[in-house]
């Protein structure tokens, strides 16, 4: 009748009702094996790689990544570069400025840095984003905010993902392969350094790239407001 009967007590009482028990369990938890000469010890990958000094160099934080930029007449220097954002970002006071009047309606909600959310004013699509010689087709989520004199528009993961862009975090390089050309921009050198290296160049690049992005962008644009009306139409259809 006993012979499965089972009493659960304590570990700790159990010990001390066996104390030969308790003297074999002190020499086992504090017995110290001794390093003996000659001998040999293995070790693993991550205690190899720590002595033997095989971690890459730490390094610091290089910076935001920028490209110049154009939208219509407006030369733009420093357009945020933000592998972090899922929109394109445009403050609504450079909306204005850039005329821009095509504004559809949208429910997005931006959510930023410091857990405050936002209501988008709206969205505009196919606004041409000049780089270089080429025109990408671009839409902004268009935000009321404070305009950054420094970077005033994010360029998010859709534009890079258009621009099929390579960034390399330890050389500031960023690589916009578009079409079967590679413009590469470098952030770690300063665009006085590159005016004062190639001033006249840059000069009658500008000029050019203001000219051409007036009267590019802006007949593109005349034909923008058709496909928007029509999509406006057939949204609220």
């Amino acid at each position: 009748m006993f012979a499965s009967f089972h009493v659960n007590i304590p570990f700790i009482k159990a010990l001390q009702q066996m104390p030969s028990y308790i003297k074999y369990m002190k020499e086992l938890l504090t017995r110290k094996s001794s390093l003996k000469g000659g001998q040999t010890i293995v070790m693993n990958k991550e205690c190899s790689a720590l002595i033997q000094t095989e971690l890459p160099t730490k390094r610091k934080d290089p910076g935001s990544f920028h490209i110049p930029c154009a939208i219509r007449e407006t030369l733009i220097d420093k357009g945020l570069c933000d592998l972090g954002a899922s929109i394109n970002l445009m403050p609504l006071s450079l909306m204005k400025k850039l005329q821009i009047n095509e504004l559809m309606p949208t429910d997005v909600v931006i959510r930023l840095a410091d857990k405050t959310q936002k209501q988008a004013v709206g969205v505009v699509e196919n606004v041409l984003v000049k780089v270089e010689n080429y025109f990408l087709s671009t839409d902004f989520v268009i935000l009321e905010m404070e305009e950054s004199p420094i970077h005033p528009i994010i360029l998010g993961r859709p534009f890079l993902a258009t621009a099929r862009a390579l960034i390399d975090v330890e050389r500031g390089e960023l690589i916009l392969r578009i079409h079967d050309e590679q413009l590469a921009f470098n952030i770690f050198k300063p665009s006085q350094e590159v005016d004062q290296e190639n001033k006249e160049p840059r000069e009658n690049h500008n000029k050019a790239l203001v000219e051409e992005t007036s009267i590019e962008a802006q007949n593109v644009h005349l034909r923008i407001p058709w496909l928007i009306s029509k999509t406006a139409r057939r949204c609220h259809s």
